[in-house]
């Protein structure tokens, strides 16, 4: 397993992050989320089922709406659900990996706060009193959230205790397809899967990834701390439709 720490290149146009399921082997809702706006909204396709989209302007998230169910005269089904990302967690799929890794611009995906030295009170009192006033201060930040029928982003409170350690992971892998994602699936938390490009995002495990003899080459591309803790781990059944529509795919393209 190797290790790397690529730098990454991040579009300032394009801040927010969606993950849209569809049906396999149909680009229905592909091209319905690109007509609400050619301009604001970039795809890059992973699965034969799935793709990111990333938006920018004032492109707003409800009319992703439409293209769930465009009517209830005509109750067509193009995108099956949307999931909301963190826009670094997307943001491998941005990264020309053609340039040498040294000459690539670099824009961390790892935002947290820097851990200040233990302050010394005179007093328990006194101690209290500093983190009441802290908390008082406290910046709110905006989080991610899924659809609602109002326009107005939704802002919480971060979390009390920030963590610097990286909890999610970008891997790439170069054996086979279907025994690699189902090895890591089974027993790793994978939320993002792209089979253009082989790679997955994950949480972050301390021990040694042990699926060489699965996965071939695996590479730790890049590490970060990012709030994912609302997203759910793909499972194996899902990884072997994913696959088998691939492979469906790849089976139709060559007999043409």
């Amino acid at each position: 397993m190797v290790i790397k720490n690529l730098p990454e290149v991040i579009s300032t146009n394009h801040r927010r992050c969606v993950l849209a399921h569809h049906e396999a082997l149909t680009d229905a809702c592909h091209a319905c989320v690109l007509q609400l706006d050619r301009a604001a909204v970039t795809t890059k396709k992973l699965t034969t089922s799935s793709f990111l989209a990333f938006l920018g302007g004032d492109f707003r998230e409800p009319r992703l709406a439409s293209c769930i169910i465009e009517s209830l005269l005509d109750p067509e089904i193009k995108c099956r659900q949307f999931e909301f990302l963190p826009h670094a967690m997307c943001s491998y799929e941005t990264l020309d990996r053609k340039i040498p890794s040294h000459k690539r611009p670099f824009s961390s995906i790892s935002h947290v706060p820097s851990i200040a030295k233990p302050e010394k009170f005179a007093s328990i009192t006194a101690m209290i009193d500093a983190q009441k006033q802290k908390q008082l201060h406290q910046p709110t930040a905006p989080i991610s959230s899924p659809m609602t029928s109002t326009d107005n982003p939704i802002e919480a409170k971060p979390p009390s205790q920030f963590s610097t350690t990286p909890n999610v992971m970008v891997a790439t892998w170069t054996g086979n397809d279907l025994k690699c994602l189902e090895h890591l699936t089974l027993y790793y938390d994978v939320l993002l899967i792209s089979l253009v490009r082989k790679y997955v995002s994950m949480r972050s495990v301390k021990e040694r990834l042990l699926v060489d003899e699965f996965c071939g080459k695996l590479t730790i591309e890049k590490e970060a701390n990012l709030v994912v803790h609302t997203l759910r781990a793909i499972s194996v059944v899902q990884v072997r439709e994913l696959v088998d529509d691939n492979g469906a795919l790849l089976s139709a393209k060559r007999s043409l």
